[in-house]
């Protein structure tokens, strides 16, 4: 997969790593799939989305179909006619 992909090539590299991801999904799948490197302290994963102004809520579209169109922006996650749920 894409992003975990990426992920593990940097892992890989013997980078200690501080991810940054608001999809739900994803960073379950890189929970389960590095959980080894974050037991050994070298990742750390935080469920969030980085915005303009910090510490106010946001919602979070999940496009089912193709995730990674999932987005803080409603219009992106549902483009192409594909639903959304928040």
């Amino acid at each position: 997969r894409g992003r975990l992909n990426v992920l593990a090539n940097v892992m890989a590299k013997g980078f200690r790593v501080m991810a940054l991801e608001a999809n739900p999904r994803f960073c379950a799948e890189a929970r389960i799939g590095f959980a080894e490197a974050i037991a050994a302290g070298r990742l750390a994963i935080e469920e969030a989305a980085l915005w303009h102004a910090g510490g106010t809520p946001i919602p979070f579209w999940l496009n089912q179909d193709k995730d990674d169109w999932s987005s803080a922006h409603r219009a992106w996650a549902e483009k192409g006619g594909h639903a959304a749920e928040e």
